[in-house]
């Protein structure tokens, strides 16, 4: 392995990949996207996933709109008390998509201030700035893996209530193992390699 690959290996190793979800009462399946039936009540959920490591479930309260300000706090007031926990002064890497809330300069400075290291996401396709994609499911080990396992787990059956649902999404999520996870995180560098081999275009997964 040369030097440049062991660096790359570590970078992939130690990057937390995060995303958000909607679980839904109904039992139908944890989507990122709003489902339009206006009966589902919905439950929105957040996640990361990293080499060895899982992040808790954190969920928002219903009715909350995820905006600039809601997300800054999250992760103040969440993700990093769990990373500084959990890492102790290792190093790691945040990534996350382009979702509005993500994209805000504000929200930009404050990751780059508070994480050791940021994979920064383009802010729009038409402005090529940044190391990652703003939308980018077939990369993210959240989307292409994990949620699938959990929805698999927790949405099977309809639930009676939001709380049912939390506690079956979390119950779900701790019974996920941590090799499985790994493995998923692990299928990242082909999954990238099948996306530039096919020049940004469809892939088979």
């Amino acid at each position: 392995m040369t030097g440049q690959e062991a660096d790359a290996q570590e970078l992939h190793e130690r990057r937390l990949t995060s995303e958000k979800s909607r679980g839904e009462s109904s039992g139908t399946r944890v989507a990122e996207k709003i489902r339009r039936e206006k009966w589902l009540r919905q439950v929105m959920v957040w996640a990361g996933v990293v080499h060895r490591v899982k992040t808790p479930l954190f969920f928002v309260e219903m009715g909350i709109k995820v905006n600039g300000d809601v997300y800054r706090d999250f992760l103040r007031t969440k993700v990093l008390p769990w990373a500084r926990r959990t890492y102790r002064g290792q190093h790691w890497v945040w990534q996350e998509d382009g979702a509005p809330s993500h994209k805000a300069i504000a929200t930009r400075d404050l990751v780059k201030n508070i994480f050791p290291e940021v994979i920064d996401v383009d802010i729009s396709p038409q402005r090529d700035n940044g190391e990652w994609p703003p939308n980018s499911p077939d990369l993210n080990v959240m989307d292409y893996s994990i949620w699938s396992i959990l929805e698999a787990e927790a949405c099977a059956k309809p639930h009676q209530s939001i709380e049912t649902l939390k506690k079956s999404l979390v119950a779900a999520w701790n019974k996920i193992p941590q090799d499985m996870i790994d493995r998923a995180v692990d299928d990242f560098p082909k999954r990238l390699k099948k996306c530039i081999d096919a020049e940004d275009g469809h892939f088979e997964n």
